[in-house]
């Protein structure tokens, strides 16, 4: 304990009770176990109460010829003192409930003069059977060995039972110690260490000298014997049972101690000699190094039901490596396992070799499982060999090894004669070969499987084409589950289990930021010990990542001696130049959902395509970039095939260093986190760098065009990854910022936009086209975020400079002019936005025709505003033409066609068609949800409008339940401010009035109107909605003063808007605002609610 306390550098010498969970003894070893676990003294208090009690109680003899030698009363009062100095009384119990008793368990061994072959134990816990003892008791019992103490009486009078001491059964109660610890703890208990300590090898011989001239001394002396002999025997036994498990350690000293008497117990500083000499010796201070690492991690290496299995193993083995400390169950390939690999009869066995392989990247735990797997069935096989599969030569060479350790009948045969050996077919015998770390592709594993129809083997390996071996089942193992890789780095890093609501938080972000990898998790829990660095870890990895996965921890899993990166370094040379093309050009996107498809659709175009070209040099040439992604996946740099670019994902899959999924008809490339950091860290030339990242961008930009919209969902990560690390060229900028918009990520989009800008101006000036066609698609993504007054002044500058440059007839004129048109109608400026439409829906049919794809979005945008304006009939005519002509040029499922049976719903839910509406709008819902995906702006658009259907057929539990889902989307997506989380908020206000929930109505309300009103001012038809339902909600909640004050301002506004025009949904809020004023009738429900078309 000494040492414990200089290595974890403690103020004080720590106890045994608070490192060792159960303590036992018996006899003398019993009254030590009292001392130390349930009297909690230090080691040195220990020693000095137990020298001071023999040298008291033995020195007194009782006179030859007298049965037990030694007063027991003499015993009992020194314990009694012992109990007196630390506060107990001396009727204290055994089990008492006393602050001292409970840090550790204990138990003393003794046997009832009744039952001799039975050991009795005195415990301080509870337990199903118990003995009612004080503690004196117990120690007088576990103490009374024949001839030295007379037996003790304890128990109530009628039930009284006579004890003697435990050591003529069990005088090494190990045994007991582990039987007693799987009941109290349980089978799954994880064992971290098995201290057992004796007494020496006493020649027992030497105390009938001691005792000279007793007559009863010859059957003591035999008796003794038999004690001492049993007692090293059993250490022995568990010595050889648990060599292997790496728990159990034996302290005892070997040389000196036979000599000394129960007269010599006077002379304590030769004892104390001997033993000082043994523990400096070398085997002793090894062993004591092992336990303090056990006492300083006790995590547990197997559980308690696993070493008693291997107790009663007599399974042979060759080379199983240790299992880590660390390992965690993992259900799911466990019970994989158990499937495949165990027969469930005799019969079963028999029918068929059961192969199992186990794919995936290195230091993913593959090893641990298959160690994991023979240690718990061992008794299930007579033999299991362990096989390094690195190379064929490893292969043969652990094969002979293994035949050869059979015995020296063996010990010239080959690996041939191994797998003979395997093949033969005899009653008992099964075996299980594990083959471990089979990665080269060059290995042909089959030549060495036995050649026979039984057995067992498993397979680990990085090559995913080996799962065609299994002949039962093979597994890619992924990463953990969080709980799973939480628990690797918390015995890892040697932090208290269950862990602290702090420990887990932080545990939590660095599994996660290291992706579950089981090697990198240990690697991790060893660095953060080694650096009392835990809390501040992940710190450290994001701005050390490289130098920290190179860092080879002390402690791995299965003894794996490789960094992480190491691991990943060795697979990366054996790979063909294409595949390490692949990764260093992912290395610049995100590290899963990557859409194989990018690649064939940039080939479509030779890796050329370019949406907007603005004059600004760049550092590479598009030429250039697009030749060299020719060079990397074209075969021979000559053109695409998709079989070729297949081999080279291949070669990846392999080493299991990408994998496909498969999803909405779509396949995607899956890397895992550190393998995407090894990729971009392993980039040490500037050069190499700028020169990837360019790939990635052109191969990103390839994709942005408007055909290929259906991937536009899944480039989104993409994007953001490669604009996180910025200094992008316009062109790139501004493909990212449309796809951007388009999934309503604004403020990134905007971002983008600015900066396009900025570059034109400085290289182009201020009224240059291209500069112009910035301002348009600045002005555009400012409408999209809700900014409509920015919009408006962009959008007229650059139509009036388009005007004055291009004519008013020029396509880039007509667009800007209806972008002007939409941002009015979004201003609520009807009137001027319509005039606008009307203009620019008549120069593109005169000019384009009316089925021009243009022409059908100036219908579009028309139909939008007389929707608006309550203009249903009209707008159901434009409406139905343009959703007609939309199936026709662009399809079902594109979203400007979803757009258009979108707005026939909306038209139907005004005219109150809701049963229609209904039924429209789920089917956009299901399609929206399909090619955009569940958090599109307009997927969210399509729910809110189902859910003010829903509203309006009473079905208000329905309505509430998408419209909070609605809202807690919008904000997600656009944040609290955005004109759409304001509309979502008015809308689930006026839900949660209508089912009764005024107080979060008034809430809602309040802060959706306090919003409007800073965003488009209070006169904005948009702020009408939440200002009337706020009144109305105040008028049902009986604040009536409040009502009439809101009112008064509603009125005024809602007139405004009437008057202008004569829109039918606000003349209908009108009237019901100004009831209030007139007459201030009880409200009766008012279910107005905002819908998007």
């Amino acid at each position: 304990m000494n040492r414990l306390e200089v290595d974890l550098n403690l103020q004080e010498t720590p106890l045994v009770c608070d490192y060792f969970d159960i303590i036992a003894g018996t006899g003398s070893g019993g009254l030590i176990a009292v001392l130390l676990g349930r009297l909690c003294l230090t080691v040195d208090q220990a020693i000095e109460e137990f020298v001071g009690l023999y040298k008291s109680v033995f020195n007194d003899r009782k006179d030859p010829g007298k049965e037990d030698a030694f007063k027991a009363t003499k015993l009992e009062s020194k314990v009694e003192d012992i109990l007196g100095r630390y506060g107990l009384p001396p009727d204290a119990k055994l089990d008492g409930k006393d602050s001292l008793n409970g840090k550790c368990k204990v138990f003393v061994c003794a046997v009832s003069t009744s039952n001799l072959d039975a050991c009795q134990l005195f415990r301080t816990y509870d337990a199903r059977t118990r003995i009612d003892c004080t503690i004196i008791e117990a120690v007088r019992a576990t103490m009374a060995s024949p001839s030295f103490f007379k037996p003790v009486v304890i128990g109530p009078k009628d039930f009284a039972q006579e004890y003697i001491g435990g050591s003529i059964v069990c005088n090494n109660p190990s045994r007991q110690l582990l039987k007693e610890a799987r009941t109290v703890f349980g089978n799954d208990r994880r064992l971290a260490l098995i201290l057992n300590v004796g007494a020496g090898r006493p020649q027992v011989l030497s105390l009938s000298q001691a005792v000279e001239g007793d007559v009863a001394m010859d059957d003591v002396v035999t008796v003794l014997e038999s004690i001492a002999v049993d007692c090293e025997t059993m250490a022995d036994e568990l010595g050889h049972q648990f060599s292997e498990v790496g728990v159990y350690y034996r302290l005892s000293v070997d040389r000196g101690m036979e000599t000394v008497g129960v007269h010599e117990w006077r002379e304590f500083e030769k004892v104390a000699t001997h033993t000082q000499a043994y523990l400096q010796g070398p085997v002793a201070n090894r062993l004591i190094e092992l336990c303090l690492q056990s006492l300083k991690a006790p995590i547990g290496s197997i559980t308690l039901q696993e070493l008693n299995q291997s107790a009663l193993s007599i399974t042979r083995f060759k080379g199983l490596p240790p299992l880590t400390p660390y390992f965690v169950m993992r259900p799911e390939v466990w019970n994989a396992m158990q499937t495949s690999l165990i027969a469930k009869s005799a019969e079963e066995n028999a029918r068929i070799q059961r192969i199992f392989v186990i794919c995936g990247m290195g230091g993913s735990g593959k090893t641990q499982l298959s160690i994991r797997f023979a240690k718990e069935y061992h008794t299930s096989y007579s033999h299991v060999f362990f096989l390094d599969g690195s190379s064929e030569a490893t292969i043969r060479g652990d094969l002979q090894a293994a035949i050869r350790s059979q015995g020296t009948g063996f010990s010239q045969q080959t690996a041939d004669d191994s797998l003979a050996f395997l093949a033969r077919k005899q009653a008992g015998f099964s075996w299980l070969l594990i083959f471990d770390n089979v990665d080269d592709p060059a290995i042909d594993l089959r030549q060495f499987f036995p050649q026979c129809d039984h057995g067992a083997i498993i397979v680990t390996t990085r090559n995913r084409d080996l799962a065609q071996l299994a002949t039962t089942m093979h597994w890619q193992l992924g990463p953990m589950t969080d709980d799973e890789a939480v628990d690797v780095l918390l015995r890892s890093a040697h932090r208290p289990f269950p862990p602290t609501t702090k420990d887990a938080e932080i545990a939590l972000g660095i599994v996660r930021g290291l992706g579950h990898l089981p090697v990198a998790l240990v690697q991790a829990g060893s660095y953060s010990f080694r650096m009392h660095c835990f809390e501040r870890y992940l710190d450290l990895y994001n701005s050390n990542r490289s130098k920290l996965l190179r860092d080879k921890a002390t402690s791995q899993l299965d003894h794996y001696h490789h960094s992480v990166y190491a691991a990943i370094d060795t697979s990366y040379a054996a790979l063909p130049q294409g595949a390490k093309e692949l990764l260093h050009v992912c290395a610049f996107l995100h590290n899963t959902s990557i859409p194989r498809a990018m690649f064939s659709i940039g080939a479509k175009s030779d890796f050329l395509y370019e949406a907007d070209v603005y004059d600004v040099p760049r550092i590479h040439s598009n030429k250039h970039v697009a030749q060299l992604l020719r060079s990397a996946f074209y075969e021979d740099g000559q053109e695409w095939d998709e079989m070729h670019f297949h081999e080279i994902l291949h070669s990846l899959q392999v080493f299991s260093l990408v994998s496909t999924v498969h999803a909405s008809n779509e396949a995607f490339l899956h890397f895992h986190p550190l393998v995407h950091s090894w990729a971009r860290d392993s980039l040490t030339s500037r050069d190499d760098v700028l020169r990837y990242k360019a790939m990635a961008v052109r191969l990103l930009v390839c994709s942005t065009g408007a055909d290929h919209w259906m991937l536009h969902r899944y480039l989104m990560p993409h994007i953001l990854e490669i604009v996180e690390h910025g200094d992008l060229h316009p062109n790139d900028n501004s493909a990212f910022a449309k796809v951007l918009a388009e999934a309503g990520v604004y403020e990134d989009a905007l971002n983008l936009r600015k900066e396009v800008k900025r570059a034109c101006r400085m290289w182009n000036g201020a009224r240059h086209w291209r500069t112009l066609d910035a301002l348009a698609n600045l002005a555009d993504t400012y409408c999209k975020q809700g900014s409509w007054a920015k919009a408006a002044t962009l959008s007229s500058e650059v139509w009036e400079f388009r005007r004055k440059l291009m004519g008013a007839e020029d396509g880039k004129t007509l667009r800007a002019e209806a972008s002007l048109a939409f941002t009015y109608h979004q201003l609520g400026r009807w009137k001027e936005a319509e005039e606008l439409q009307l203009e620019v829906l008549n120069l593109r049919k005169r000019l384009l025709g009316p089925k021009h794809i243009d022409t059908i979005q100036a219908s579009a945008d028309l139909a939008h505003s007389f929707i608006q304006q309550g203009k249903w009939a009209e707008a159901e005519d434009l409406g139905l033409e343009v959703y007609r002509e939309r199936r026709k040029l662009l399809g079902d499922e594109h979203p400007d066609t979803l757009l258009a049976s979108s707005n026939l719903a909306l038209i139907y839910y005004e005219q109150c068609r809701f049963k229609e509406a209904e039924v429209l709008e789920q089917e956009v819902l299901a399609l929206r949800r399909k090619v955009l995906g569940a958090e599109h702006p307009d997927t969210l658009d399509s729910m809110n409008n189902i859910a003010a259907t829903l509203s309006q057929l009473d079905r208000w539990q329905e309505a509430q339940a998408i419209e909070e889902e609605v809202l807690a989307l919008r904000r997600k997506l656009h944040g609290p401010t955005h004109p759409d989380t304001i509309s979502a908020s008015n809308n689930l206000a006026v839900t949660y009035r209508e089912v009764g929930n005024l107080q979060q109505a008034q809430e809602l309300l309040e802060a959706a109107f306090a919003e409007r009103c800073k965003a488009v001012g209070n006169d904005h038809p948009d702020t009408l909605h939440p200002l009337a339902n706020l009144t109305l909600t105040y008028h049902l909640q009986g604040r009536l003063e409040d009502a009439k004050r809101l009112a008064v301002k509603a009125v005024v506004l809602l007139k405004d808007v009437v008057d202008t025009t004569d829109h039918p949904v606000f003349r209908k809020t009108l009237n019901k605002v100004s009831a209030i004023l007139d007459r201030g009738p009880t409200y009766d429900g008012e279910k107005r609610r905002s819908v998007v078309a």
